[in-house]
């Protein structure tokens, strides 16, 4: 029976020892430990189950948000004619860095929302086929009347690398994103 405990002593204390190790190794030695981030995501899982279990089962939305912040973040800081502009349309409405302004400024300006909307564009999500259905009316789609309920199946990656709304579908480019908010048709409107 002592052999048994000692045993089990021993494997606690390597597990602990190992814990504590390979968080050392993800918060200071890791290649990318210089990575800006939540900390906790770095040396756990706390971080998803805090989201599961404490904000009641949210995590797959958090990050769902978290792709697309960063996704966005890479291709702003990955284009200099992007970064240098966006930074310039940011410091007109700061120029008091202590202060930041309302989120209705943030909202105001175009070349900050087309960067949001594009960001959105790249970071669609799933590569599989979502079905949707209208709840309420039929969808007349060219020459083909869909009825009420009837599921549509459709690919998320397929839409958001449409030719005629998005001409250059591959990159991240602004125009199309601000050329959609400055017209009465949207990019997002429905089939």
């Amino acid at each position: 029976m002592y052999f048994i405990l000692s045993s089990l002593n021993h494997a606690l204390v390597a597990v602990i020892v190992w814990t504590l190790y390979s968080a050392y190794w993800r918060l200071c030695l890791s290649p990318v430990a210089e990575f800006p981030g939540r900390k906790l995501a770095a040396p756990t899982f706390w971080y998803e189950f805090y989201y599961d279990f404490i904000r009641g089962g949210v995590y797959v939305y958090e990050i769902e948000k978290m792709h697309m912040l960063a996704s966005t973040r890479y291709f702003v800081l990955a284009n200099l004619d992007i970064l240098t502009r966006l930074l310039a349309v940011l410091e007109t409405v700061t120029p008091d860095p202590t202060s930041s302004p309302s989120q209705q400024v943030f909202e105001s300006l175009p070349y900050l929302n087309a960067d949001t909307d594009e960001g959105f564009r790249m970071s669609y999500g799933s590569m599989h086929r979502l079905s949707r259905s209208h709840p309420k009316d039929t969808i007349q789609f060219r020459d083909r009347t869909i009825s009420l309920g009837t599921p549509v199946s459709f690919s998320n990656y397929l839409l958001h690398s449409e030719l005629e709304i998005f001409p250059h579908p591959p990159g991240f480019t602004l125009n199309a994103s601000l050329t959609s908010n400055q017209s009465s048709t949207n990019a997002c409107d429905p089939i």
